[in-house]
């Protein structure tokens, strides 16, 4: 917190807790994946966190960027404890330039939309929705899905925070195979129309202006400290909390069998005539899912999905 310039801000670099997501984005579908996809996913998994920092329940964020282009779809999942995870879904036979822009990605009919999706954490079984609400300020999901606008990803997501939130807010976001970072600065708006007393009215055009300055290099290289010591060593700040953000898929294998449920045992009698087992893929962290006709028999017929061997998760 700046405090006396009325501005706050967030920061966030992702080595391991990226790499683990980068390294499955490699291929899709068989096939190699330009590096400027799995960057502008690294762009958005830092900007998600950033996001998700802020929330004031037990829960998580859902961020998401669809179109019409060869990416049909970028989305990451953040959570209130500071995990998150993040995969993109591309068109069948989509050919993407590694020198595409996000534009060239998902707004090629200029028909793009930005979603941010806030989650209530489910309350324990036999909880009640009284108990529910005292834990957490949201107990219903709430959606807001606003036009793509701009040409990066820090520029969609500022143009969503205008809309939003209504807070004067500017970020920077960079990504490579080995790390990803994001700054977030938001100008804050009057406590009861009292500021401080050495309160400094051009604080939000310097901390920017000084932001500014920050290289692509330095976003990806430089420990966040050396950064915020690099830019604001003349600016007073108080720190805040800090965390360490982390991958972490919620997929399982009862969760893929209550899936299976919901499709029915006669589609899923179809699909084990046809290839003899029932294989789902995560499409975050690419655990294989595997039912065989034992397994589907028991599924339908206590509705737990049955213990296998590690290997087949």
């Amino acid at each position: 917190m700046f405090d006396k310039y009325q501005v706050r801000g967030q920061i966030v670099r992702l080595d391991q807790a990226w790499v683990q997501v980068a390294l499955r984005h490699q291929q899709h579908e068989g096939r190699d994946l330009a590096p400027t996809v799995r960057h502008r996913l690294g762009e958005m998994s830092a900007a998600g966190l950033l996001l998700a920092a802020s929330l004031k329940f037990d829960g998580g964020l859902v961020m998401q960027i669809q179109g019409a282009g060869p990416v049909a779809l970028f989305v990451v999942e953040c959570e209130s404890n500071g995990t998150y995870r993040a995969t993109v879904k591309l068109r069948a036979d989509a050919h993407v330039p590694h020198d595409a822009s996000l534009n060239d990605l998902v707004n090629q009919d200029e028909k793009g939309r930005f979603a941010v999706t806030l989650v209530p954490a489910r309350a324990p079984a036999g909880s009640g929705r009284k108990a529910a609400a005292s834990r957490s300020a949201l107990t219903v999901p709430y959606q807001a899905i606003v036009p793509f606008e701009g040409d990066t990803v820090a520029e969609v997501l500022e143009r969503y925070m205008e809309r939003s939130e209504q807070i004067p807010t500017q970020l920077w976001l960079a990504a490579d195979d080995h790390a990803a970072f994001g700054l977030l600065l938001q100008r804050m708006p009057q406590q009861g129309g009292k500021l401080p007393a050495d309160f400094d009215d051009d604080g939000w055009r310097r901390v920017t202006t000084l932001a500014q300055t920050l290289t692509r290099a330095e976003m990806l290289q430089l420990p966040v400290e050396a950064i915020l010591q690099r830019l604001f060593w003349e600016c007073p700040m108080t720190p805040l909390a800090q965390r360490r953000p982390s991958f972490a898929c919620t997929c399982s294998r009862d969760k893929v069998g209550a899936m299976l449920k919901m499709l029915g045992q006669s589609e899923v009698d179809s699909i084990l005539a046809e290839r003899g087992e029932v294989a789902v893929k995560c499409e975050f962290c690419n655990n294989d899912y595997r039912f065989d006709a034992v397994d589907s028999a028991q599924l339908f017929a206590d509705g737990i999905a049955p213990r296998t061997p590690a290997s087949r998760h």
